[in-house]
């Protein structure tokens, strides 16, 4: 799907700078991309993606609405938390406290395991999340109101999300860059 995205990718060039001076800064917010539907949001979340794969990190990313799996917010949050962990050499079930077990089969305890687990970032290895789509969850209300997008992240971890204008007063904690439609020279 990724590759699909950059087989005509143009321009954005200032979108793109935007990107990689976020995911080279020491900015402990999430970055997210707003912009109206047709507006080149996921090819631009593709070509950074991209462009990361060069760096020493963990990349996880997920274009949210391509399957119906990956519109779900559970399988969503457990796949990222197995991958995360599965990119720092440990399991999921060592992000858990003591009598948590049941944490790793609900949204709400996914929700308190996801910050734990973008802390395994380090400065050797830093991690970069590319969530594109967040309007593609599915409408329940967990997802609705994107209480699992954190308000804060770790030193070494970046999360950049794209979503639709719809949504962007439920990420005024996150550093937002306005996408408009693609000027015509582009």
């Amino acid at each position: 799907f990724k590759k699909q995205r950059l087989e005509h990718f143009a321009g954005r060039l200032e979108a793109l700078s935007a990107m990689r001076n976020y995911l080279d800064s020491d900015v402990n917010k999430v970055f997210s991309i707003i912009g109206p539907s047709g507006s080149g949001k996921t090819s631009l979340i593709a070509k950074a993606i991209e462009e990361a794969e060069v760096r020493n990190a963990v990349i996880v990313y997920r274009f949210i609405g391509t399957t119906a799996v990956s519109s779900n917010t559970f399988r969503l949050l457990s796949d990222i938390i197995k991958e995360i962990a599965q990119g720092y050499g440990t399991e999921p079930s060592a992000l858990l406290r003591e009598a948590e077990e049941t944490k790793l089969t609900t949204v709400r305890g996914l929700q308190e395991i996801v910050p734990r687990c973008i802390g395994l970032a380090t400065k050797e290895k830093r991690l970069f999340v590319f969530l594109d789509s967040l309007d593609q969850l599915g409408q329940d209300q967990t997802s609705l109101e994107l209480g699992w997008i954190p308000r804060e992240i770790p030193e070494n971890t970046r999360i950049v999300v794209s979503t639709l204008p719809e949504l962007k007063d439920r990420l005024n904690h996150t550093v937002t860059y306005d996408l408009s439609p693609m000027p015509e020279r582009e």
